[in-house]
């Protein structure tokens, strides 16, 4: 448009899409439109469906950008990733010196709506692209900072009234973290969320949600080019084709007055291969663990939520 106006968006066909009066469980849907206008060199305005910046993966979430086919539990649930709202602020980059970079967003935004449980945590509570709920407004900002080349760090924060009397409210922390080294990286996030007393409704029943949520994934990567494969088809007349071998592990409570079923660890093993940068054909095992059935030693039950995942990702 301009250099200093730019305009993105994504649209999602998600599982097909959803089209006429639709029997399935596909989704066509937006998952983020800005426009930005930059004001200074560090001071940049953005408008619209807005991407809210706690952690990296919810901003980073594209399935070509991540090593995995799964989003790791903690961001489908404590951050539920794709997670945005309507909303206004500013965001830019500071350098203070050769080596430093420090950045940062802040927005007002629309807000949660009334949707926390124990299980889903945040999930359902994130808001349409519509009207508001009540007449509060939720406030978010993420500062990082890189002190050298293979190092980021980041701490980001939200808080919201979600009730429709606007009376209840939620306060949000997110740290997470970015590490490379040659062939090496580990990335990870960890967050607390602090709420209201409230209540959901499960079948006939309300339920009483009266404790904090927290959680937090780590994830390490290898990424690899055997020498064996050099010459092969995996490799000639190709740009920098990779391996990369992915473990992780990520724990999550939702409501920590309780200890049930909806207490639960994930570990993942997998293994990926891009031909170039932008496209990835992956696969990877899942073991999906409830704390409370792995503490009473039922490994019976446990081994009915693994699963082996493989998807290819493109991006264009």
């Amino acid at each position: 448009m301009h250099e200093r106006i730019f305009f993105n968006t994504e649209i999602e066909f998600e599982h097909g899409g959803l089209l006429g009066a639709g029997t399935n469980d596909g989704a066509l849907k937006i998952e983020q439109a800005t426009l930005d206008f930059q004001l200074e060199d560090w001071l940049i305005f953005r408008g619209g469906a807005i991407l809210v910046p706690v952690g990296r993966l919810n901003v980073l979430h594209d399935s070509d950008f991540r090593d995995t086919t799964a989003r790791p539990l903690f961001t489908r649930v404590i951050v539920p990733s794709t997670w945005m709202e309507p909303g206004a602020g500013f965001y830019g980059t500071l350098y203070p010196d050769d080596h430093w970079e420090i950045f940062y967003e802040a927005y007002v935004l629309q807000g949660l709506i009334d949707g926390l449980t124990d299980g889903n945590g945040l999930r359902g509570a994130r808001p349409s692209l519509g009207k508001d709920n009540n007449n509060g407004k939720a406030l978010t900002t993420r500062v990082g900072m890189s002190p050298f080349i293979g190092l980021e760090l980041g701490l980001g924060g939200y808080y919201s009234a979600f009730d429709a009397a606007g009376d209840k409210h939620l306060g949000m922390l997110v740290a997470d973290l970015n590490w490379s080294h040659g062939p090496f990286e580990v990335l990870g996030e960890a967050g607390l969320v602090l709420h209201s007393p409230t209540t959901y409704r499960s079948g006939e029943e309300d339920i009483a949600l009266d404790g904090s949520m927290w959680g937090y994934y780590l994830e390490g990567h290898y990424h690899f080019f055997p020498d064996f494969l050099k010459g092969s088809w995996l490799e000639s007349d190709l740009s920098q084709p990779v391996f990369t071998l992915v473990g992780r592990v990520s724990q999550i409570d939702t409501n920590t007055r309780r200890f049930n079923q909806h207490d639960r660890t994930e570990l993942v093993l997998g293994l990926n291969y891009r031909p170039i940068p932008s496209t990835v054909f992956k696969i990877e095992y899942q073991w999906l663990l409830n704390n409370e059935a792995v503490s009473r030693g039922d490994w019976q039950r446990e081994s009915h939520n693994n699963q082996l995942i493989a998807s290819v990702a493109v991006g264009f």
